[in-house]
């Protein structure tokens, strides 16, 4: 006497804000813990800890859903911009990007086959500082 439960097949996504199932690109909200590195000839992130914390279909499923997951997150929104130094969104104490830190992402990403995915865009919601961002880390790992 079990309940059937619905799956959503491993290559599709069900997207958080209008429950639609669909495949290929996925917006995302994301937590890291990374570092920028500036210095090199191409300027890329380091990326440790990566957790999704929900997909979307669509850029506007995904706005419709920030305010209420950085909520859920007890994390404001900010929006920095891709500088080197930004304020910790909880503290506003300057946090340099070049090492480890915490940040909150929206993206959007595509596979390029069955286990490489490709990020298209992102955009930073939040930085958070070590000190700020030492009890998120826990519930990461």
């Amino acid at each position: 006497m079990g309940f059937a439960v619905e799956t959503v097949p491993s290559d599709q996504f069900e997207c958080f804000h209008c429950r639609r199932v669909f495949y290929g690109g996925v917006y995302e909200i994301v937590h890291e813990r990374c570092r920028l590195h500036f210095e090199e000839r191409v300027p890329y992130v380091e990326s440790l800890n990566l957790r999704g914390l929900e997909c979307y279909c669509s850029r506007a499923c995904l706005e419709s859903r920030v305010d209420w997951v950085m909520a859920r997150e007890k994390i404001p929104v900010t929006r920095p911009g891709p500088n080197r130094i930004a304020k910790c969104s909880v503290c506003q104490t300057p946090v340099d990007r070049t090492a480890f830190h915490h940040a909150y992402l929206a993206t959007l990403s595509e596979p390029l086959d069955d286990v490489t995915w490709d990020t298209l865009q992102t955009e930073y919601l939040a930085i958070i500082c070590e000190d700020c961002g030492g009890s998120a880390e826990e519930s990461i790992n």
